[in-house]
């Protein structure tokens, strides 16, 4: 892989990066903001709101996670080089 094609998946993997925090933020704020209207409105109010809240967010973490390491992986990969000839004769000896 020549280095364009290198910084061309590297940028891929970092924008996921950026994708995935500023998605924990607003994640993070969507919380926040359920709170504060239930210190206002009151909890009977907005439970529903904080359920549909809490399970959204969970959702979002998990996938948020899933980015991370995707990401990760995309910017640092390219620039690895892995030395898969030795595993593949080690599994042919068993």
């Amino acid at each position: 892989m020549d280095a364009k094609a290198r910084l061309a998946v590297s940028a891929v993997g970092i924008s996921l990066l950026i994708g995935s925090v500023l998605c924990a933020h607003s994640t993070i704020s969507l919380i926040l903001f359920a709170w504060d209207m239930t210190g206002e409105l009151g909890f009977r109010e907005v439970f529903g709101y904080l359920v549909a809240t809490t399970v959204a967010s969970g959702l979002s973490f998990l996938t948020i996670l899933t980015f991370i390491v995707v990401g990760a992986l995309i910017a640092v990969a390219p620039w690895v080089e892995f030395d898969t000839g030795d595993a593949c004769a080690v599994a042919k000896n068993q």
